[in-house]
């Protein structure tokens, strides 16, 4: 392999993980924030606050 393709496929595995790590993260806020369970959802609702994060 040559440097280039070295860069390139480091380069493409950077994306993939720190898209894995967006789409995990979100899925984490999103099952939390918008659960009708209320203990998570006021945990969630207390900690965005706490965080800086105004939601209403």
């Amino acid at each position: 392999m040559t440097q280039q393709t070295l860069e390139q496929t480091s380069l493409s595995a950077k994306s993939i993980q720190l898209l894995a790590a967006a789409l995990l993260g979100f899925s984490i806020f999103a099952i939390t924030a918008l659960s009708p369970i209320e203990v998570i959802h006021n945990a969630t609702h207390d900690t965005r606050h706490s965080a800086g994060f105004p939601c209403h």
